[in-house]
């Protein structure tokens, strides 16, 4: 007999809107106390910031009205802008024709193989992930596009280690959806 069960969960947005995604665009808003640069040089301009606090702000008011934020930064794809504060952690950043390097323009993504790059963006994910009450924070995870892996760095790390980009997206995929326990 259906439904199993005598309740049920609903996805409900505040108004009665579609859910909300402050960005899904090569541009970082969020100004994080511990990487703020990528704001600085990454947001569409200095009124189109989120600072720590208002992230806070909208998650108290969301959970006053029983609603979960769930924070994400999608990776490894819409990464291109982080290369203005830091380079040495995005592949093919600004190659042209934009089409073969990136699913929207410009193209770049995170450089899936370098420890560097893994640490950062660790690092990136634990310092927004620590605003949320949630007990789950996004990290996308699509958009990949092997092209712009084609560069010399890449392909001299993937020879050393004998690992395929294939093999090497693991890392990226398995921050999709994280959980606190």
């Amino acid at each position: 007999m259906y439904p199993k069960f005598g309740h049920g969960h609903r996805l409900l947005d505040i108004y009665v809107r579609p859910p909300n995604q402050f960005g899904d665009s090569q541009f970082f808003p969020l100004a994080l106390s511990s990487f703020p640069q990528l704001a600085q040089q990454g947001a569409y301009s200095s009124a189109s910031i989120y600072t720590e606090q208002d992230v806070l702000d909208i998650i108290r008011y969301a959970s006053e009205r029983g609603i979960d934020v769930l924070l994400e930064i999608d990776t490894p794809g819409h990464t291109s802008v982080i290369s203005k504060a830091f380079p040495e952690h995005i592949a093919c950043a600004e190659f042209s024709p934009w089409a073969d390097y990136a699913a929207e323009p410009p193209s770049g993504q995170l450089r899936l193989t370098s420890e560097s790059t893994k640490n950062f963006t660790a690092d990136l994910i634990s310092a927004a992930a620590l605003l949320s009450k949630s007990s789950m924070f996004s990290t996308g995870g699509d958009e990949v596009n092997a092209k712009c892996y084609e560069d010399e760095q890449t392909q001299k790390a993937l020879n050393e280690t004998g690992i395929t980009i294939v093999e090497n997206r693991l890392w990226t995929n398995s921050w999709v959806i994280h959980t606190r326990h």
